[in-house]
């Protein structure tokens, strides 16, 4: 083939030298040709050498051109003009005039003065005319300047700041006049509207394209594809210009006109050829089972494909034309990416249809083919009945029975399947991807069982997705849906870092969240969109990290939205940090900032499919941080370097220019001291039923309201829920209290029937008759070893003379509670507490005046705050005694139990309480109201007392003692207090000051404090641990000078950690002391 294209290639150029030879003509316009292709082609390959010798020789020859033509000008003589001879001419003439003059008569001459009169008289009145009528023609275009709407005040104005204007150009000629164009071509549109009227105007001149530019261009692009229908199109046009000897001129070129003839060279392939190729490459590719169209994967590279093609058919076909015939809707195995972060649940049962799928003769496309299968027709969401394969109608039976008709025999046939399960490993287990094998009936029994809750799981995904999505259409003003997620922690890696930086990086937590509402901005309904994304060291992903983020959150919505209402927040499963007790206790105690009317509530994705706006922001936040380092714009080596440059670079403003703006992104730095994780959950009471809840409603702090699934109807958002649009997917709201954790205990529920942990301290109530029952929990018998270590016969064992207050309770019988929660249920929300709706207007003004104090900037701000609120404050009673609450039921403090001083043990036992860093003043709320919730008022009162009254605090006398042998390291505090003389006032303004705000740890100042404010004596009791100093000044009964009341109130200093050394033993914790009550 090769040596016969040789041989007609060499005819065909003979041929055409001999046509050339025969026209001379065609001849000499080719030479020409070739000469000016040559002279172009030899300077465009020249080098810089080439070009510099080739300008000195063109200078040479100018040189010699030169001065031929200054010899040739040398030979002739030049003409000039010679000044004596025009001299002697003037005088002549002036000679003859002056001899005219002298021979004429008189008369002649005042006829020629006469004339010469004229003369003047006749330029005179001209010229006067003349400016005359230019004073007219000045005065006329004067007129007509100011009609031609020029903003310049006169012509001569205009004229001169055009001088001015073209005096800043120093060109002129065709350079001016390009620029003028261009000037006028460039200029902005009210330029172009003022130049239009003045008729003054650039327009592009009309370009008649050359219709054989206009050929090459449309076989250019022919060129570039290659389907039949175009390859045809081409092949005409070629055969029109072949036959009229113009084919190169429209770009075909000549071994493409080969191909035109009957007897062409070059052998064609048949269709047959791009079909086998075609098929080829869908037989070695597999489905993307991610997308829903045709789109397959290839599973070897293009190269390997092709050389596994030409050997098993044996074709001769270049790697180029095998890639081009690749089908559109198959992709390179380059585009292959990892599929991660699926639903096992989801997952395997798609696993066994795969290969189950190779058995059957009707294929089955997805699972949800099958679910859809084993329920009753529906519309939009199957019957709850169906769901929960309830129904006798449908069920995973009706698959059972397809596969088994088709399958028949095949049913006993060996195969392998894969399965996602926990596998142990030692003491963990971690999820792996198992292989299994068995027949294929067995294949199929184990699809079926999945199928079942399959349908539940599915089921309250696409509920929740939908419930939410449709929420977000129709949202109302007011309301606010946050949706939040942890992101997996940021590297911080860096560019030119050396082998050993590899294993060492450091991290950073990202915890995005995405909230939407309507625009605040006047006459706006558009969706706002805020970004908050929070950075921090802490690598903890827990409840305590997501609920300093969730206050964060609101205090921006507090500040965006003037009328908020209600907030959603939405989030994943996650048990660790979202949906378990103790995030639950975080809901019921979450408040808007400002607000205390805003409704907050808790919606979760169905398990497993959680993903939402938040886990793409941390991505791209990653990705454009770690490009950035990758350029060498920023290093980022912690949480406060990623803070301050995504401040600078990625941060975004809602509005700009006073425009109403609907994307903002901000960033918030979380420091590790900001994260509160003293709220523990040990002690909590799991939520029954936790994994199906999907929506919450906070009630009351540690009561909730509970839903399996959320709805967002018009009658549920306007909150009349028996009217619930969706009332037969959706079940009715449930009240659930939790119990209030503390450090080692908490206190009991109001409803004595509810299922207490294991391992529970005893519980101090009162005996009653119902002793035997199951449910009543009472103390133990006086025979049995714990009441004889913890409780005494009698209130005189004591061995202090003023009387103790005594705490009380009551059990209440089961036909009681059970009666009075159906009650409450019934009203709506249940209270916590029997004196709540008594103390709710007092503790509300006591969390306010919190506020105030805690935003005073000096202690003569905090006096002055206090005397302004004293009246107030005091005009609420404080009881006098214990308030006995029937209800109430209280947990002892085991490990404070185990610390009390010999004297003490068996005649009281201590009560326990929460461990926040307001553990003192919950014990006197305890001890004087019968519940916790009272702590911020007796801080507050104690704070104005100090503040209102420092002269008390630091007189010596009232702290003087006998003390022998005062050696050692004491505390500041003390020596303070102790001292004889009048102390300095700045310790004790610091420690005003310090106290204001909430979880601050009290002290012997706080004692005196509080037997001042509630006017009776409290004894502080020290156990027998630590330093002897400490002992000294803490275990004493403190008395402020204005008590009157003689009962006293006990706390006792204990401490949350084991004891390790009791030597170096420190409290960091109160509990209240109560004797045993008859």
């Amino acid at each position: 083939m090769a040596k016969a294209s040789i041989k007609t290639n060499v005819k065909k150029c003979r041929k055409y030298r001999n046509k050339m030879e025969q026209d001379p003509k065609c001849q000499e316009q080719m030479r020409e040709k070739n000469r000016n292709r040559m002279q172009k082609t030899r300077r465009k390959h020249q080098t810089v050498e080439q070009l510099e010798h080739t300008r000195k020789l063109a200078r040479e020859r100018q040189q010699v051109y030169d001065a031929r033509k200054r010899q040739e000008r040398q030979g002739v003589a030049a003409k000039g003009t010679a000044r004596e001879k025009v001299e002697k001419k003037r005088e002549k003439w002036r000679q003859a005039s002056q001899n005219y003059r002298d021979g004429i008569t008189a008369q002649k001459k005042r006829r020629v003065k006469e004339k010469i009169m004229s003369q003047k008289y006749k330029k005179k009145e001209a010229k006067m005319a003349a400016e005359v009528a230019k004073v007219e023609k000045a005065v006329q275009a004067q007129a007509a300047f100011q009609q031609s709407g020029c903003p310049y005040p006169t012509q001569g104005a205009y004229k001169r700041a055009v001088s001015r204007m073209k005096a800043k150009f120093k060109t002129q000629g065709a350079k001016l006049a390009h620029l003028f164009k261009g000037v006028v071509k460039y200029s902005d549109l009210k330029t172009r509207k003022a130049l239009k009227v003045l008729n003054v105007s650039y327009s592009t001149p009309d370009k008649t394209p050359d219709p054989v530019e206009t050929l090459r261009h449309h076989v250019g692009s022919l060129s570039k594809k290659r389907d039949v229908n175009t390859l045809k199109h081409k092949r005409r046009l070629a055969q029109a210009f072949k036959d009229c000897g113009e084919i190169e001129k429209v770009g075909i070129n000549k071994r493409f006109s080969l191909t035109l003839g009957e007897h062409s060279p070059y052998k064609r392939r048949g269709i047959g050829f791009q079909t086998a190729i075609t098929d080829f490459f869908h037989k070695n590719s597999c489905p993307d089972p991610c997308k829903s169209t045709k789109k397959r994967q290839l599973t070897k590279s293009v190269k390997e494909l092709h050389k596994k093609y030409t050997a098993e058919t044996e074709a001769t076909v270049s790697l180029r034309t095998f890639h081009r015939h690749k089908p559109a809707n198959v992709s390179s195995v380059k585009k292959l990416k990892f599929r991660q972060c699926l639903c096992e649940i989801c997952l395997n049962p798609k696993l066994k249809l795969t290969r189950l799928n190779r058995f059957l003769s009707e294929k089955c496309d997805s699972v949800r083919d099958l679910l859809d299968e084993s329920v009753c027709l529906f519309e939009v969401f199957p019957a709850l009945m169906c769901v929960d394969r309830k129904c006798c109608k449908c069920g995973p039976e009706r698959v059972r029975e397809r596969f088994v008709k088709d399958l028949g025999e095949k049913m006993k046939k060996r195969v392998s399947w894969s399965k996602w399960e926990q596998v142990k490993k030692g003491k963990s287990s971690r999820m792996e991807k198992v292989r299994k094998e068995g027949t294929v009936e067995a294949c199929l029994h184990e699809l079926l069982q999945e199928l079942g809750p399959l349908c539940r799981h599915l089921f309250n995904a696409e509920w929740q997705r939908k419930q939410l999505q449709s929420l977000k259409a129709k949202l109302p003003e007011g309301w606010a849906i946050v949706t939040c997620d942890f992101a997996a922690n940021f590297l911080c890696k860096f560019q030119d870092e050396p082998q050993s930086a590899h294993w060492g990086y450091s991290q950073v937590t990202l915890f995005p969240a995405v909230a939407f509402f309507k625009c605040p901005g006047s006459d706006c309904q558009e969706l706002r969109r805020d970004t908050l994304i929070f950075l921090s060291d802490d690598l903890k992903h827990d409840a305590h990290f997501a609920q300093a983020c969730v206050q964060q959150v609101l205090q921006h919505l507090s500040s965006v939205l003037p009328d908020l209402k209600k907030v959603i927040l939405v989030s994943d499963g996650c048990s660790a940090q979202f949906k378990s007790k103790l995030p639950f206790l975080y809901l019921s105690h979450t408040v808007v900032p400002g607000y205390s009317d805003v409704s907050i509530e808790k919606v979760f994705f169905g398990s497993r499919h959680g993903k939402n706006d938040s886990d793409w922001c941390g991505g791209a936040v990653k990705r454009s941080v770690t490009q950035d380092i990758v350029a060498g714009r920023v290093t980022v080596t912690n949480a406060r370097d990623m803070f301050r440059y995504c401040c600078k670079t990625l941060s975004q403003s809602p509005s700009t220019d006073g425009l109403c703006g609907h994307k903002s992104q901000k960033f918030f730095l979380i420091e590790e001291h900001q994260i509160s994780r003293k709220m523990k959950s040990a002690f909590l009471s799991t939520v029954q039923g936790t994994h199906k809840l999907h929506h919450l409603r906070a009630m009351a702090p540690g009561v909730l309201a509970t839903r399996q699934l959320s709805c967002f109807c018009e009658h549920c958002m306007a909150g009349e829920y028996d009217d619930c649009l969706s009332s037969d997917h959706v079940d009715q709201w449930k009240i659930v209290k939790m119990k209030n954790p503390g450090p080692g205990s908490f206190l009991l529920e109001m409803n004595p029937t509810l299922p207490h942990e294991k391992g529970d301290e005893t519980l101090v109530t009162s005996s009653s008759e119902d002793e035997s029952d199951e449910e009543s929990h009472v103390i133990p018998d006086s025979d049995s070893e714990e009441e004889s270590a913890i409780i005494s016969s009698s209130e005189s064992d004591l061995g202090v003379e003023e009387e103790c207050v005594i705490v009380k309770a009551e059990s209440m019988s089961v036909e009681e509670e059970s009666d009075r929660v159906v009650e409450e249920e019934s009203d709506g929300v249940e209270d916590t507490s029997a004196g709540l709706e008594e103390h709710e207007d007092n503790k509300t003004f006591f969390r306010k005046l919190s506020t105030e104090l805690t935003s005073c900037a000096s202690f003569s701000e905090v006096q002055e705050k206090a005397r302004f609120w004293q009246q107030h404050a005091e005009d609420i009673k404080i009881p006098d005694s214990f308030n006995e609450n029937p209800a109430l039921g209280c947990r002892i403090d085991s490990q404070a139990a185990n610390l009390l001083p010999s004297d003490l043990q068996g005649r009281c036992f201590p009560l326990s309480v929460y461990g926040d860093g307001n553990c003192f003043f919950r014990a006197l709320s305890l001890l004087l109201y019968g519940t916790q919730d009272h702590h911020q008022e007796m801080r507050v009162r104690v704070v104005m007392a100090m503040a209102l009254n420092p002269k008390l605090f630091l007189d010596g006398n009232n702290w003087r003692r006998e003390f022998h042998n005062v050696t050692g390291e004491e505390n500041i505090k003390v020596a303070v207090m102790t001292s004889a003389e009048p102390a300095s006032s700045s310790p004790f303004e610091d420690e005003v000051m310090a106290m204001r705000k909430n979880g601050t740890y009290a002290g012997l100042w706080e004692f005196f404090a509080a037997s001042h404010v509630l006017k009776r004596p409290i004894q502080s009791v020290f156990p027998p641990l630590g330093w002897d100093i400490y002992r000294l000044h803490c275990h004493r009964i403190i008395k402020a000078p204005c008590c009157k009341s003689s009962s006293k109130l006990i706390i006792m200093w204990t401490s949350l950690r084991d004891v390790i050394n009791e030597e170096h033993w420190t409290p960091n914790h109160f509990v209240p002391l109560v004797p045993r009550f008859q």
